[in-house]
């Protein structure tokens, strides 16, 4: 079903902010593990033309095995005689830029919001400290010397005003002082790697021979060295084995896209032999990666949409590097699954482009600069608009800048209201974009994914504007026992837990659990989506059905469970609505602020009741979980039966609850 231009969608949203995290993941105890580095020795051509992706871009047989020798020889045949900049700006980007400067255009806003930042860096003379942070949170630190790079850096670039370059060389200059960038926790190094390489291309002309010198010796000693060890598995001591891990993370693309622009920018200047093999397992690392993490059937992004926003945006440069530095990408973003993800982020995002936020993501705006490099690099104009007219709207940062391109047509198209398909993970139903509209979203797929939460069946409703049940996201990433605080635990999301005494020990659900939409349908009258989550628990057989009733706005959640003995089952709803329960337990009024929604239990079991979002006496008792202040549970109980059928559908206040209810089989 097509409705409203996307232009409407994001004149009335409201921006939020983007949070780029570092992940949570297990100490290692340093020891060299079995599994080895990464494979990947396949002879591959880059076919891409111009008319498939909206670029130009050098053609170029190679095996993967010589990646690395095959780019260092292209940036030496691009860029002759140490020619810079050559990461993600060239000389005609750079002309075309200040070109715009004055203009009133929306390049120049995008200009002016960066120059205003940058001198906001002028005014900040604290310079970076080596012991200011311990060896996780020393990230603040690479991104703050990559923030400074990035904003003065390209404004002496663009306007040639040498009091940028200074103070952007002055922080380069306190990090390349460090004893090293703190590898245990090696996302540091691969942000600080990033700032390096584009300070390096960006200020090159600017730079003593000197300064030169101490940068390039800073990256191998405190960047490519440690990252040798990580590419070849030696001893060392790491919080996370990220290279070996398989499939991995959003490491894999920020370690990676970091050290490779470093590598870019320095590669004539330093010895070839460590850059080659920098980018060899660069490429090899993030070519797979890309291929297990971006679903070829709908784009979504195995970790969810705030790392989906962190992978893409290194993604990005990582690849936008490669262009302007060697000709081409070589196949590396040749992915179907990359082509579809731009869609991933809207329509998984509400009326207010709040986004559906299962496992460890945040709700926030998902209107992120990485659609205008996916909308490029794919010529997309329809995604790119997604972003084009949220900056016409006022909105601006810096990667905009970066993926904003004169000659890409920004044109909007309608967006459909459903998002889904057979065998994927993620549905999201919607009665249109107006704020009035009824949203929806359901989540299945696996628990055990990086950043996932024991959440499968997991949904969201919202209405006129307000959620009305909502994901927690997550909690600090510290705590003892993560996987079982209640953030990450079923009884913390808007699912089923059984048996809790016997199962909260195990977050509720089965780390196994793994499940696909087996029912879909999309239409003007009705949208559906159902799945069998049976292997995420203990019973028989459990299925979780989600519809939208179009006309009504009235959204059903049907489960229907087959059990193997009189289990006990709790049916649990995150909600920070006022909650009113009718004296049969039958109905229940969720009210927020001038919104107001009706659950009617339509037959079948079970009755409702209010409970406090926090752990359970049966949970695992682990101190410093977030309070979730304001969220309460609406809560359904069931028990003494040995299969169960509830069936609750959710009514804006003046419409008639739907009488009966249908077996999801025949949900037709």
């Amino acid at each position: 079903m097509m409705k409203k231009l996307i232009s409407l969608l994001l004149a009335a949203a409201i921006l939020c902010g983007i949070t780029a995290c570092a992940g949570n993941h297990t100490t290692e105890d340093g020891t060299a593990s079995a599994d080895g580095t990464q494979e990947g020795t396949v002879t591959s051509s880059d076919e891409t033309s111009e008319e498939t992706t909206g670029k130009k871009e050098k053609m170029v047989d190679y095996e993967m095995e010589t990646v690395g020798s095959t780019l260092v020889g292209l940036v030496k045949e691009e860029h002759p005689d140490n020619e810079h900049p050559r990461i993600i700006f060239d000389k005609e980007r750079v002309a075309f830029w200040k070109s715009q400067i004055g203009t009133q255009s929306v390049y120049d806003k995008e200009y002016r919001a960066m120059k205003k930042a940058a001198n906001g860096w002028l005014l900040n003379d604290s310079l970076p400290k080596y012991d200011t942070y311990d060896d996780v949170n020393f990230l603040i630190i690479s991104r703050e010397v990559l923030s400074c790079v990035e904003y003065c850096a390209l404004t002496y670039l663009l306007t040639g005003e040498e009091q940028f370059a200074e103070r952007a060389a002055k922080e380069l200059d306190a990090a390349a002082a460090f004893a090293d960038w703190k590898p245990y926790h090696f996302l540091n190094i691969g942000e600080m790697a990033n700032a390096f390489g584009l300070g390096y291309d960006w200020l090159y002309d600017y730079l003593s021979d000197e300064r030169k010198e101490a940068y390039r010796n800073a990256v191998i000693k405190s960047g490519f060295d440690p990252a040798m060890k990580d590419y070849e598995n030696k001893l060392r001591k790491r919080s996370y084995k990220w290279y070996q891990d398989t499939p991995g993370d959003n490491w894999k693309l920020v370690c990676n896209g970091g050290l490779s622009v470093a590598a870019l920018a320095m590669c004539d200047e330093i010895s070839s032999d460590i850059c080659e093999k920098v980018l060899y397992y660069s490429f090899v690392s993030s070519h797979k990666f890309i291929r297990d993490a971006y679903s070829s059937d709908d784009g979504s992004y195995v970790e969810g949409t705030t790392y989906w926003t962190y992978a893409t945006l290194y993604l990005g440069m990582y690849s936008t590097a490669l262009m302007t530095a060697c000709g081409t990408n070589l196949d590396l973003t040749d992915w179907i699954g990359l082509e579809k993800t731009g869609y991933f982020p809207i329509m998984l995002s509400s009326n207010t482009l709040r986004s559906f936020n299962f496992g460890d993501a945040e709700s926030v705006n998902m209107v992120h600069p990485n659609l205008l490099f996916l909308g490029h690099e794919f010529g997309r104009s329809d995604i790119g608009y997604f972003r084009y007219d949220y900056i016409k709207g006022g909105s601006t940062d810096i990667y905009d800048i970066f993926w904003l391109y004169p000659e890409d047509n920004y044109e909007g198209t309608e967006v459909p209201c459903d998002y889904g398909e057979i065998g994927v993970t993620n549905a999201t139903f919607r009665t249109g974009w107006d704020k009035n509209d009824m949203f929806c979203g359901i989540h299945f797929g696996k628990n055990a994914v990086p950043h996932g939460h024991s959440d499968m069946g997991t949904f969201i409703i919202e209405y006129k504007n307000r959620r009305f049940f909502e994901d927690l996201g997550a909690d600090g990433y510290g705590l003892d026992n993560y996987r079982l605080c209640y953030r990450c635990s079923a009884e913390g999301h808007n699912t089923l837990v059984f048996n809790p005494l016997e199962t909260l020990g195990e977050g509720g659900q089965k780390s196994s659990g793994e499940s696909y939409i087996s029912q879909y349908k999309s239409s003007d009258a009705e949208s559906f989506a159902v799945c069998d989550m049976t292997g995420a628990y203990w019973a028989k057989s459990v299925k979780r059905g989600l519809k939208l009733l179009k006309n009504s706005k009235t959204v059903i959640l049907q489960d229907e469970i087959e059990c193997g003995a009189e289990d006990e089952i709790y049916w649990f709803g995150q909600t920070t609505a006022e909650i009113t329960v009718s004296d049969d337990g039958k109905t229940a009024k969720l009210k927020i602020s001038d919104a107001t929604v009706y659950a009617y239990i339509l037959g079948g079991d079970g009755t409702f009741s209010v409970t406090e979002a926090k752990s359970s006496e049966w949970s695992p008792k682990i101190s410093g979980q977030a309070q979730n202040a304001g969220f309460r549970r609406l809560t359904v109980r069931m028990s003494g039966k040995t299969s169960y059928t509830l069936s609750i559908a959710f009514v804006p206040e003046g419409e008639n609850a739907p009488e009966g209810i249908k077996s999801l089989s025949d949900w037709k």
